[in-house]
């Protein structure tokens, strides 16, 4: 690429980079950074690569921010600027494998080297060279294998990792990439022997304790790069024919992870790619046949168990160190899967898992030494890992829940012999506390987790056997004990957590009173802050699942919320925000005296504890970022519970302290707690007010900022404006109105116009538009009928905004303008000369929610009554199937309206997704997004469909209804007059 580089650019440039990292001078070092860009971007990204790859003339931290600014420019101007420069592009693609060879041995440079292939991998290959950038790839990967030169030798592993992922990830199988697919299946086959010699090499340097970090890295990507290779559309011939390299490899990774005192990543990557080619192999897909699973199954698979089997029973001697939390997650998975195929989980897994759980699975749910040590020294940190790890954060919890659930579908008869074992070293302890309590608290740990599925194990076969035997006999016995308590009250500690778990209803109210009472007296009177908040914690349980003891207990309602608020000041923790939560809801009727001061210590709290986090530089805290979130749905909370006092007030600074300050990963919840204030405010008040508009500005500022990349935070909040309008919401000053109504649109114009081959985002967009039309009475049909020719057009390519959004722009329109909207349409339909009629287009799409059903019936009414507006060999096209459409809608509403109420009066989730592969495909049921609109507010919500229903068919003269009758079924017709039989009488 022939440009002029002045060698006094390239040393401003580098200046920068020297300001920004050594005079911590960021915001004016970026400004001229980004101007000089904006202006040159093929100088830039020339300069960025000189500078790169002259490490050894700069300062590290020059060609490390040089890296960083690179593939930043890159993944930003991909799509924009660079895909169409083909100069520019070239270049790219010839100077980042030169610059990564260069800069192999520099981890950081590394990093972003191999970031901007996949930017490139992921964006180059909708030209009209499909795939070029990984057929070159593939070419200079095989170049750099045969080259004597070690860091082109690395280059090229760490080059085809990118590669394999990639495909592994995001190639689907279409008629376009058949001959890349050639390609590469060839590569694949030609890989796979490579990488075993090289990780056969690297082998021997581990048992000699030679590994390098570089060793240990490209050791690590080789062995996934082995998995994606395997698991590619259709699997490498030679892993299953005379070479049998699947058997090799499997053997190989087990000689890795014998090695005592082995690398984590290393030892959690030999396992966790046995684990996933058993779980991947022992399924029929499209590519996977039975031939491959029935080989997987006779040679594999019995080496994969025979090898996970020695490797514990080396843990279990002492001949190798224990195991980290990933390893064993994945051991998990790997019996996880095998109770789903009977061939190798009778023959092998059944009759040593219960042995194995005894001796290996149950021992690893134990406190260790170090939660221990926090338990005494740091309580907070404590309670923190604790309940992360079981709400299923944890990889041995994570794991341990999940087997247990194959257990309860393949082999509940196992699952009750686990129960079991672990009741009967409880009743052991009971019988003799001098026993070890390291082990039976790890028992408990297994019985808190398996009491979830209590209704599924035989050994309580009835309500006594649960509440006397279980609950009283042994839990309530083992919290009672005032000696243990004294001793080892962490041991306590873990069947307070066991019983938190247990969420029951209680038929005997004996012993429900007696464990209230304890965990009452054990969260009021007790010392100990882990106690503390474990009874609370069980309270909380108890009051979820006995809702028919809440009378009797409020009268401790307002002692415990004042311990929680003194608990609160001194300890920052998620849970007690969480419990605060449930307590507000259920009982907002005791809160209520002492609302305002408990959203004063919220305040106080977040505020305060948001500045130490700034202070102390702990941002990716994950800890931190639980507290955070929980403050603020605790704040929401607060504020949907006190209808009758506005409490919105006092949060305002805490929601501007996370817009001013680019919080993003907390907006979500922020931006929910706004749209609560908002709702609350308007309920209680009908009008917006002066501190709500300030947000709102900062809001709509920060779309100059930072916000731009983040449109889905944001949409919610859209939406809930909209149901009010915006003219609404300035106090009809119309000032105001206009300052938000073009800042909004001219955000929406923007992500249109430039984010236009994001078909996601843009579908996002389009669907706020849905709720903005009908709460501003603004046209925005032309986004709607541009996106309908891109539907027409690329309908078979796959087109991902789908025709029910496209159609419910337009109907939008339709109500709210129905004649303009008409007329625009008919023009349009003219203008582009469009043969598929549009009416008729839109009349394919199905409905099914309450809120669509209506839009479309209200747009129907209005189209009805203005046919004389259209030719009439163009309305003959159409009104037929839009008659025939919305009178099953009209039929359908009671359905309707019944579902959207029990969605408002329920916690509906309908995710589907292949438990058994959850890491590579996780699809969401159509009826989801359906769901997400009937609980989203608009400003038709508060239009009565059945009087327009009603209204309409009235005021219909006798050719108007034989039309109707014409169009649809003789029994559709019974049941439509019988329908509205019902609305007359």
């Amino acid at each position: 690429m022939e440009v002029q580089i002045d060698q006094n650019e390239v040393n401003a440039i580098a200046t920068c980079f020297y300001n920004i990292n050594i005079n911590n001078n960021i915001k004016d070092n970026e400004e001229i950074l980004n101007n000089y860009k904006s202006q040159n971007l093929n100088k830039m990204i020339i300069i960025l690569f000189q500078l790169i790859n002259s490490a050894t003339e700069n300062d590290i931290s020059i060609t490390t921010l040089s890296s960083i600014y690179l593939k930043n420019t890159i993944q930003l101007s991909f799509k924009k600027s660079i895909m169409a420069n083909n100069e520019l592009s070239t270049y790219i693609n010839e100077q980042i494998v030169l610059s990564l060879i260069k800069s192999i041995n520099v981890s950081i440079i590394r990093k972003q080297l191999l970031q901007i292939v996949s930017t490139i991998l992921s964006y180059s290959n909708s030209d009209l060279n499909p795939y070029s950038f990984g057929k070159d790839l593939i070419t200079k990967i095989k170049l750099l294998f045969q080259s004597s030169d070690n860091n082109e030798n690395l280059s090229g592993i760490y080059l085809t990792y990118e590669l394999t992922k990639y495909c592994r990830y995001s190639i689907i199988q279409t008629d376009s990439n058949k001959e890349f697919e050639m390609i590469y299946h060839e590569f694949s086959d030609s890989m796979i022997p490579q990488i075993y010699s090289i990780l056969s090499g690297n082998l021997v340097k581990f048992q000699n304790k030679e590994a390098s970090p570089i060793l240990i890295d490209i050791t690590h990507y080789l062995m996934k790069t082995f998995y994606y290779l395997s698991c590619f559309n259709r699997p490498c011939m030679v892993l299953f024919n005379g070479d049998e390299y699947m058997k090799k490899f499997v053997v190989l990774l087990n000689d890795y992870v014998i090695i005592n005192d082995l690398n984590e990543t290393i030892e959690k990557w030999c396992v966790s790619v046995m684990s996933k080619i058993f779980n991947k192999f022992s399924r029929t897909t499209k590519f996977i046949n039975e031939d491959i699973i029935n080989y997987n199954i006779d040679h594999v698979f019995p080496i994969i168990i025979t090898n996970t089997f020695e490797l514990i029973n080396s843990v279990i001697m002492g001949n190798k160190n224990q195991l980290n939390k990933k390893t064993n997650y994945f051991i998990f998975m790997l019996f996880n899967r095998s109770t789903k195929i009977s061939k190798i989980y009778d023959n092998f897994i059944k009759m040593n898992l219960l042995k194995i759980f005894e001796l290996y699975l149950i021992p690893l749910l134990k406190l260790t030494d170090e939660l221990i040590d926090e338990y005494e020294f740091d309580p907070q940190n404590y309670i923190n890992n604790v309940f992360h790890n079981e709400s299923y954060d944890h990889e041995v919890i994570s794991g341990f829940t999940q087997l247990i659930m194959n257990l309860k579908l393949n082999d509940i008869s196992m699952l009750n012999e686990v129960v079991q074992l672990s009741l009967m070293k409880l009743q052991e302890f009971i019988a003799s506390s001098n026993k070890d309590y390291v082990i039976i608290e790890s028992y408990g740990g297994c019985l808190s987790l398996t009491l979830i599925y209590l209704e599924n194990l035989t050994i309580f076969k009835t309500t006594s056997d649960i509440e006397n035997g279980l609950i009283k006999e042994i839990l309530l016995s083992i919290i009672s004990n005032d000696e243990v308590l004294s001793i080892k009250p962490w041991f306590i500690a873990r069947f307070l957590n066991c019983l938190s778990f247990v969420t029951y209803e209680y038929e005997n109210m004996e012993v429900l009173s007696a464990l209230f009472e304890r965990c009452y007296n054990l969260f009021i009177n007790s010392d100990d802050m882990v106690i503390k908040v474990e009874a609370l914690c069980v309270l909380r349980t108890i009051i979820l699942y006995n809702t028919k003891i809440h009378d009797n207990i409020k009268q401790f309602i307002p002692l415990i919320v004042e311990k929680i608020l003194v608990l609160q000041n001194d300890m920052d923790l998620e849970i007690l925000s969480t419990i605060l939560e449930k307590i507000i809801e259920d009982f907002h009727n005791e809160i209520k005296p002492f609302a305002r001061e408990l959203a004063v210590n919220l305040k106080m709290k977040f505020i305060k504890f948001l500045d130490n986090l700034v202070d102390s530089a702990e941002n990716d805290s994950e800890n931190s970022e639980y507290y955070i979130i929980s403050l603020l749905n605790t704040m929401s909370t607060l504020v949907s519970s006190m209808t009758q006092t506005d409490l919105s007030e006092v949060f305002v600074e805490c929601v501007l302290y996370i817009i001013n300050n680019n919080k993003i990963d907390f907006m979500t919840e922020t931006l929910e707690l706004y749209q609560l204030m908002v709702i609350t405010r308007m309920n209680s008040k009908g009008e917006f007010g002066e501190d709500m508009w300030m947000i709102l500005t900062e809001i709509m500022n920060s779309f100059e900022l930072y916000a731009m990349d983040y449109f889905q935070e944001y949409e919610s909040t859209f939406k809930t404006l909209h149901s009010y309008g915006f003219l609404k919401i300035a106090n009809n000053n119309m000032e105001r109105f206009t300052y938000i109504n073009n800042a909004y649109l001219k955000i929406m114009e923007n992500y249109l116009i430039n984010e236009s081959d994001d078909d996601f985002l843009i579908g996002t967009v389009l669907d706020n538009l849905v709720y903005y039309t009908l709460g501003n009475s603004t046209s925005t049909l032309k986004y709607y009928l541009d996106s309908l020719i891109k539907f027409l057009a690329d309908e078979d390519e796959g087109y991902e905004i789908n025709l029910e959004l496209i159609t419910k722009g337009i109907l939008a329109n339709i109500v709210i303008n129905p004649a303009d909207s008409i007329s625009m349409i008919m023009k349009y339909q003219m203008e582009y000369k469009m043969s598929e009629n549009i009416f008729k287009t839109i009349s394919k799409a199905k409905f099914y929610s309450l809120f669509s059903l209506k839009l479309s019936l209200l747009a129907f009414f209005n189209i009805y009554s203005l046919k004389s507006n259209f030719n009439a060999m163009y309305l003959n096209e159409f009104l037929k199937e839009m008659i025939v459409q919305n009178v099953s809608y009209i039929l359908e509403l009671p359905k309707a309206t019944k579902k959207r109420d029990d969605l408002l009066t329920s916690d509906y989730n309908d995710e589907e997704y292949d438990e058994d592969d959850y890491d590579d495909f996780e699809g969401m049921g159509k009826s989801l997004v359906i769901h997400e609109e009937d609980t989203t507010r608009s400003i038709i919500d508060n239009i009565n469909i059945f009087a327009k229903v009603n209204e309409f068919f009235n005021s219909m003269n006798e050719q108007d209804m034989k039309i109707i009758e014409e169009c649809c079924d003789a029994g559709v017709i019974t049941n439509l007059k019988g329908f509205l039989s019902v609305l007359q009488g």
